[in-house]
Order: C-alpha cells, then sequence, then structure tokens
C-alpha cells in the first residue's frame, strides 16, 4: 500500500514539473523580438531605363594611295590631329610627271595631223565641187580627218588622266580628325593593284553610340510616351562611362533600326553626342540611361522589407508593438527601393531588419532605421540607378 502511494506521488510530481516547464516556455515565446522598421515615406521616383552601348565613330575614313609608286615621304606625326586638305604623303611623282610629258607630246602631235587634214578636206571639197575627183577619193580624206579629230580627243583624255594621276602622288587628308598609325615606311611600293591603305583618319568631333533594346523594354518606353503625350524623338539619353562617371553631354536618337532583330528579338537604336574634348573614343562600352518618367507621391519602402511567400508579396507592419503581416502589390523597383502600387500608406511602419525572427502576430520591439539609400547618398549619386523592372508577377 505504501509503494502504491509512494508511486501516485511521484507521478503526480512529474506532471507538476512539467506543467511549470510549459509555462517558462510560453514566455519565452511570447518575448518581444528586436527589429528595424521604417517609416513609409512618400516622395518622386524618377524611373530610368539603361543599356550597354558601344561608341563608333561617326566618320572614318581609310587613307589610300590611288596609284603605284614608292613613298617619298610622310608628312604627318602619328596620333596627331589633321585637317581635311593636310598633305599627309607624296608618291614618288617622276614616273606620272613623264607620264604626263609624253601625252602632251602625243597630243600636240595628233594637233598638228588633225590641222593637215582639215586644210586636205576643205580643198577636196573644193574639187569634188568641180568634179575634178572621185567620191571615193574625198571619202578618204574626210574619213581620215574625223579619225584625227578622234584622235585628238582620245590625247586630250590621256592628257587629264596623267595630270589627275601626278595629283594623286600628293596624298591629302580627305577629313578633319585624328589619325593613326602610319601603315608604310618611306620607301615601300604602295598602291594599286592592292589598293594599299596608308592610314586611317578617325573624326571625334562628335560620335555614335549604338545599342539595342528588348522589345518588352520597347513596348514599356512607347507605352510611356504614349502615356504622357510625349514624343521620343525628343528623349534625352545620357552615358555613364567605365569609371561609373556620367559624360557632362547628353545625346539624342539619331536612327532606330525600323524593325525587331528576328534572331536577337532586339532594336537596334543609334544615338549622337558632341565630343568636343574627344574623351568619347569608338570602341569604348558605356551605359545608355534614360530618365523616362518620374512617379510622383510614389509609396516607397526599402527593398529587402519586401516578402514573397508562394508568389504573393507582403511586408510585416508593427502595429500595437506586433508584427502583423500585410499583403501589398509591388510596382517598379529602383536601386535599393520598390514603388508600392497598393497596401501601404505614408507613415505605416514597416520592420526592415530582424525579419528571419518575426511570426505573424509576435510581439516586437522595434527600433527605427533608415532608407538604405539616404544611408550612401554619395555612393548612390555616383552610380546609376538600377534598371527598373517588374517583378514575375508584375
Amino acid at each position: 500500500m505504501k509503494a502504491h502511494l509512494k508511486c501516485i506521488i511521484g507521478v503526480l510530481c512529474v506532471f507538476l514539473s512539467a506543467c511549470g516547464g510549459g509555462d517558462n516556455e510560453n514566455k519565452a515565446a511570447m518575448q518581444a523580438v528586436p527589429v528595424t522598421a521604417v517609416t513609409v515615406e512618400t516622395r518622386d521616383v524618377p524611373i530610368y531605363m539603361q543599356w550597354s552601348g558601344q561608341i563608333v565613330a561617326k566618320n572614318a575614313v581609310d587613307v589610300q594611295a590611288r596609284v603605284e609608286g614608292y613613298l617619298q615621304d610622310r608628312l604627318f606625326k602619328e596620333g596627331s590631329q589633321v585637317t581635311e586638305g593636310d598633305m599627309l604623303f607624296h608618291i614618288d611623282p617622276q614616273p606620272f610627271e613623264e607620264e604626263l610629258a609624253q601625252t602632251k607630246a602625243n597630243l600636240e602631235s595628233s594637233k598638228a595631223e588633225l590641222a593637215r587634214a582639215t586644210a586636205d578636206l576643205r580643198r577636196y571639197q573644193e574639187l569634188i565641187r568641180q568634179d575634178v575627183i572621185s567620191r571615193s577619193q574625198f571619202d578618204s580624206v574626210r574619213t581620215e580627218q574625223a579619225t584625227l579629230r578622234a584622235e585628238v580627243k582620245r590625247n586630250t583624255a590621256a592628257v587629264e588622266t596623267a595630270k589627275i594621276n601626278l595629283g594623286y602622288t600628293r596624298i591629302a587628308a580627305p577629313i578633319t580628325g585624328k589619325i593613326g598609325e602610319s601603315m608604310y615606311d618611306v620607301g615601300a611600293l604602295v598602291g594599286p593593284p592592292s589598293n594599299t591603305v596608308l592610314a586611317k583618319i578617325t573624326a571625334l568631333d562628335s560620335v555614335y553610340v549604338k545599342f539595342a533594346l528588348s522589345e518588352k523594354e520597347y513596348l514599356l518606353y512607347t507605352q510611356i510616351c504614349e502615356d504622357q503625350h510625349r514624343n521620343h524623338e525628343g528623349q534625352i539619353f545620357n552615358l555613364i562611362l567605365g569609371n561609373s562617371r556620367e559624360y557632362p553631354l547628353a545625346g539624342r536618337v539619331d536612327m532606330a533600326d525600323p524593325e525587331i532583330n528576328p534572331k536577337t528579338g532586339t532594336l537596334g537604336v543609334r544615338l549622337e553626342f558632341d565630343n568636343p574634348n574627344n574623351i568619347l573614343l569608338p570602341g569604348q562600352f558605356a551605359t545608355v540611361r534614360a530618365l523616362i518618367h518620374t512617379s510622383k507621391n510614389a509609396v516607397v519602402v526599402p527593398a529587402r522589407a519586401l516578402l514573397d511567400i508562394q508568389g504573393s508579396k507582403s511586408v510585416y507592419l508593427v502595429k500595437d508593438g506586433k508584427a502583423i503581416a500585410h499583403s501589398v502589390e509591388e510596382g517598379l523597383t529602383v536601386g535599393k527601393i520598390v514603388i508600392i502600387e497598393k497596401g501601404l500608406s505614408k507613415g505605416d511602419k514597416v520592420i526592415l531588419g530582424g525579419l528571419q525572427l518575426v511570426r505573424p502576430n509576435a510581439p516586437v520591439q522595434a527600433k527605427d532605421a533608415s532608407y538604405p539609400d539616404k544611408e550612401e547618398p554619395k555612393k548612390q549619386k555616383e552610380s546609376a540607378p538600377a534598371f527598373p523592372h517588374q517583378s514575375e508577377e508584375g
């Protein structure tokens, strides 16, 4: 009997001990979780689109030798600025001078022959009227005179060609720009039949920037233009260079392809930028950026405050000291912030840090935090805004 009583008492002790442990666990579970939270604000948010672009020359010309000969002089400094008409190369002119002299001599000879034949023709015209010579004799003299007239024209053309070829021995800059490396040294044989390229001149006072936008980006851009009742041809574009700095001058559309490339699904666009200081060089890569819209009084939250639960976007609000799960409709993401289309109002308090410890309706101890784009204003100013995109669901 005593043994049975001891057993009952032991069971009761274990039960009471278990109940006391449960109370301790509930107390621990109800302790407030430390979190950081931001107060929802509204602001004007600039919406940018940006693409990878490459700078290409607006005007680049190969300097070629148009006649064959030996290079006699090079009259420029490689890598220097040249002006249209500046003399660049001399090809040995002697063979061409001799050719010109020969063609002139041939021309003078044919002119003399033509003068003799013309005098003969006048004489024969008188004789044919007097019926002293036969028609065949007269025709022969007239044919000879016509042949010599054609010979004079041929030799005149040959003289002009020789003059042109002699002129080709003096090679001038066809455009104003920066000239590159000389491909041949003085004394080298250049010119046809190989169509020798002697150097290349690139005009840098203005340049093109080429980029391509996807079909989705094109439709988004045109829709925004239509909504704002503005012409896309007046759109201003900026360049972010490789050092993350913005090029000081804006560019405008020079042309756009008339159709989407079916292989890449993109639309090619070409911009033109003034380049007075020759900062932009063909071959450079840069980020093309365009401000396409400013969302006025937009409700924004830090991007990392947004939760994705089974495809639905939500945040945790701090209300009466508790974490309340709240669904929202996400808009565009710009840098480190997200525009909220529906679900939040200015002044709401949204949990930002400590989200991994938060549970729905659990008590929280919120500490005020700042928006991440305000924490690093200098870095944010120097860097290009991230390309705005919508979520998969949006």
